[in-house]
């Protein structure tokens, strides 16, 4: 098919069109339109076990590795098999990674890890990056030399009691360019976030990079409970500070914010419109963007 429009114009067209089955039908309009899409299909790629086609994929990937440098954001599924080699190999050979959001169980070395230069947004279970902490769920850092220069969005899916874990890499200067930091609260009390309040405020205080936001997500209807009263000695009660309300009014920074059950959602989004203070103007928005190259859409 001979083109009736400057090549210019008609690729912003067909690039302006990045829904994944659209994209498949325009891959076969003609070969030039191939060249131009085929490398939008790899933008973004999940991997995934929940079907047989991963190994596919992967031979797919290995016979035409400059496929992986196209790869801007890559999901790792919580349903692939733990410490699948395969899975750490695409890792080491996407150069170009800006993305990375990691669900799976899967220990990911943490050289292979900090070698991810452009990496800007990371997702991901600190309690498997092997050979960052000394122990299983300890806050003790393993000294290291390395940092990620343009991580600027980090969503920590550890458990409540490893959120300090974030002290030393920020303080040590790991993340000199991090500014919105997000955790989950596993809790259905809202209030359970209060134990960690130090742990947060260590956070905001401890300086080595210039972080903007700092939102803790809640499950969605999460109970608070009123203001409890403190008894000592069965005689004089006071009312019991509430400190997660405490530090949203010291550092306008903080917020806890609720999250949908089962969305799944840019945590950043929503993070970065703390300063709106309303939570109400918070957007669910579907995360990765664009189009999503599963394992099972793969075509030779």
């Amino acid at each position: 098919m001979e083109p009736r429009l400057p090549e210019d114009l008609e690729r912003t067209i067909f690039e302006s069109v990045t829904d994944t089955p659209t994209l498949f039908s325009l891959l076969l309009v003609a070969r030039r339109c191939h060249i131009w899409l085929e490398k939008l299909l790899y933008r973004t790629l999940t991997i995934s076990q929940s079907s047989w086609n991963f190994p596919l994929l992967v031979r797919t990937l290995e016979t035409q590795p400059a496929r992986l440098t196209w790869v801007r954001t890559l999901q790792i599924d919580p349903y692939i098999l733990p410490n699948d080699e395969r899975v750490q190999w695409i890792l080491a050979h996407c150069p170009n990674l800006e993305s990375l959001v990691d669900l799976s169980y899967g220990l990911t070395p943490l050289a292979l890890l900090f070698g991810m230069q452009r990496l800007r947004r990371l997702c991901v279970d600190l309690d498997t990056v092997s050979g960052l902490f000394w122990r299983y769920r300890s806050c003790a850092m393993v000294p290291f030399d390395g940092m990620l220069p343009n991580l600027t969005h980090m969503h920590i899916l550890d458990t409540a009691r490893c959120w300090g874990r974030m002290v030393p890499l920020i303080a040590n200067g790991h993340l000199p360019a991090l500014r919105h930091l997000t955790f989950r609260s596993y809790s259905s009390e809202y209030d359970a976030v209060e134990a960690y309040v130090p742990a947060l405020r260590e956070i905001l205080e401890v300086g080595g990079c210039p972080l903007e936001s700092l939102v803790v997500y809640v499950p969605a209807g999460a109970s608070r409970c009123a203001p409890r009263l403190k008894q000592e000695n069965d005689v004089e009660l006071e009312p019991k500070k509430d400190l997660v309300r405490e530090l949203e009014k010291e550092d306008a920074r903080f917020r806890v914010l609720e999250q949908p059950l089962g969305a799944h959602a840019d945590p950043w989004s929503a993070a970065m419109g703390v300063e709106e203070r309303n939570t109400s103007r918070i957007k669910w928005l579907n995360w990765p963007p664009c189009c999503i190259l599963r394992s099972q859409d793969v075509r030779k």
